[in-house]
Parts: C-alpha cells; structure tokens; sequence
C-alpha cells in the first residue's frame, strides 16, 4: 500500500500530469473492465502494473497470456523472486506441465471442444449422443475411440475420429491423471495466487480447447461457492474467448 493512499487495497494506474502516482481502488475493478488504445499505447503494460498489485493483495488472479508477457512479473532484476511476490505466481503451459484428464469436462463443454476442432452437423450429434451416454465420469479418448469405431456411417466415424486425434495432439489430455486435476490447479486462487496460461505458440485448437476447458471449471466453482470471486485478465481475448464465454463469466 502506497503511502498517503485513498483506498484499502490500491492499484496504481501510472502517474499524473504532476508526475504523482495515480491509484484506483481494487473495489472499483468489479466487473467488466476495457484497456483500449493504438498499438504501443501501454495498454499491456498497464494492465501488468494492476495485475502486480492485485497479486500484492492476494487477490487471486488468472491471466491468459497470448504473448508470454506476464510469466516472469514476479522475478526483480537480479532473476531472483520478488519479495513480496515470492510464491505467488503459477506458471502454467498447456500441454506442458498443464494436463488434466478427459472427465474433468463436462459433456456440453467437450461437445463445443469438438465443434471448434470442426465437427459438424450428423457427426457432431453423434458425438453428443456418444458422450451423453457414457457420461462424464468415465470419459476418456481411448473410450471414445472405441465407441466411435462401432458407428456405422462411415463418413461420421472417420470425422469423429479425425478430431479426436486432433484433441490427442493438442497434448492437454493425460487420462492416466486423476479427476479433478483442473479443480486442484484452480484452486490456488483461493490462496491468493497469480495463474499465469502461457498461449503464445499454441495452435488454435490447443488455446481454444485449454481456455473453454478451464473456464467452465471455473465457473463450476464460482456457482458453487467453492472458489470466491477472481480477478481474470484476458489479453486479445477475441482470439480464444467467445462472446457468450465473457458474458457468462461476468
């Protein structure tokens, strides 16, 4: 906390034209929020400068990051943690460490995952009908395959197969993992934490499945009061966030 501050839980927002700090209260950050300006404006790093305070406050803080800008917040100069920020950022990339099994998906969540990789129209209402009755409890690929070898069309069973190959090589999916894996990664938000997703690189079906997957964990536990309000960054939002997504997290 700034000295000679306003607010309980303050966030610097730059200097004014006098060259003094200039804070926002954290209370103040609810809901929606838009950094907008031209290209080299400072958008990004205003929005780091919020996020270093925010992580100050513990106020549990998820970042998709399509740049890798904000993974190394926390190391000083020297390449050594900042004090006050030791331990409280997670780096997560997906595929590598970030990993979860297939049932920690909800059927209608995998359903759109499969849709994004470019399933359509009979093939994707088979799929559906496939994952309704298997449920979400036993998913996982190789169960999947197997069902998906015994439909009968065969134009069907080879889209669905091709795509399910396609989730294979985005290298998310680990079912040797328990269920529940994406829970215990998110839960550290309840400890105040920074979970910075690493997206640079990723192919498209790789971003996509990674962020649809986490948020609908992430709001599954919102709903059911297992994870308290966080504060979620997300950079160039419209490369991997649907409309829809960003109205239901809000």
């Amino acid at each position: 906390m700034s000295v000679g501050s306003f607010f309980k839980h303050p966030v610097a927002a730059g200097l004014d034209r006098e060259g003094n700090l200039f804070e926002v209260s954290a209370y103040d950050l609810q809901g929606l929020n838009l950094i907008v300006g031209f290209k080299g404006a400072g958008k990004s790093h205003l929005a780091k400068t919020m996020l270093l305070d925010l992580t100050r406050h513990r106020a549990g803080c998820l970042v998709f990051d399509v740049n890798d800008e904000y993974s190394r917040l926390d190391v000083g100069r020297n390449g050594q943690p900042k004090p006050e920020l030791e331990g409280l950022f997670v780096r997560l990339r997906p595929g590598e460490p970030l990993k979860f099994p297939l049932s920690d998906i909800e059927p209608e969540v995998l359903v759109n995952v499969m849709e994004a990789l470019g399933l359509r129209d009979a093939s994707l209402a088979e799929f559906s009908e496939i994952v309704g009755e298997l449920g979400q409890n036993v998913l996982s690929l190789e169960l999947l395959r197997e069902k998906a070898e015994e439909v009968k069309t065969a134009s069907v069973r080879g889209a669905i197969l091709r795509r399910l190959r396609m989730l294979k090589d985005t290298g998310l999916i680990d079912d040797n993992l328990p269920q529940g894996q994406l829970a215990s990664v998110l839960s550290q938000l309840k400890e105040g934490k920074t979970l910075v997703v690493n997206l640079k690189g990723l192919a498209k079906p790789a971003m996509r499945t990674a962020v649809q997957v986490l948020l609908s964990n992430l709001l599954n536990l919102l709903e059911a009061r297992k994870l308290e309000p966080i504060f979620l960054f997300a950079e160039e939002a419209h490369l991997y966030i649907d409309r829809a997504d960003i109205e239901d997290m809000v």
